[in-house]
């Protein structure tokens, strides 16, 4: 053995003629049946992880403030719910008329009494139902309370037509006190 093979054997546990041979080569037998198998079993376990894009569901609107609106809404008179009946049918934008004036400032009085802040705001001669209660009211709209009877209608009355006194006096008796409104009358 020369020093050559004995430095292969020695580090690498292997002489030079073993080195040096061909690496034998295997024959590889492909059985085609099992592949097809298992290639289904590959697609069946593919489908099955597979999720179909399906739209998320929608969101539902909070509707926190409903029962809010909803005496809003119920508290207005024919008149003033006119305004907002022209505001839903526009998507709650509509352009500003001076004659609609009194009519918004009583849909706001009712909404700071009830929301604690306005429902209609003014931008740039465009009044707009604020974002905030726009799902409400599209949820009142389609699904109307019980509006009052003609009887209840009767004794209400159109507040921005009143004399300033008495105005005043009847603004601080909110809807819930109709008997008290009546009386004032």
């Amino acid at each position: 053995m020369n020093s050559y093979e004995s430095f292969l054997k020695a580090e690498y546990g292997q002489t030079a003629s073993q080195v040096l041979q061909p690496e034998k080569t295997t024959e590889i037998v492909l059985d085609f049946k099992s592949i097809n198998i298992l290639r289904e079993q590959s697609d069946a376990v593919r489908a099955a992880l597979h999720v179909k894009n399906i739209d998320p569901p929608k969101e539902k609107p909070l509707l926190s403030d409903l029962h809010e609106v909803t005496a809003v809404y119920l508290a207005l008179t024919t008149e003033v719910r006119n305004l907002l009946d022209q505001l839903e049918h526009v998507a709650w934008e509509y352009e500003y008329k001076l004659e609609d004036e009194l009519l918004i400032a009583e849909i706001n009085r009712l909404a700071e009494h009830y929301l604690r802040c306005v429902l209609l705001i003014k931008e740039n001669d465009i009044i707009a139902v604020k974002n905030d209660f726009r799902d409400e009211l599209e949820h009142i709209y389609k699904n109307p309370p019980q509006l009052p009877d003609a009887h209840e209608l009767s004794i209400l009355f159109n507040l921005p037509v009143l004399p300033p006194n008495l105005k005043e006096v009847i603004e601080h008796l909110m809807p819930e006190h109709p008997s008290s409104r009546k009386s004032a009358l």
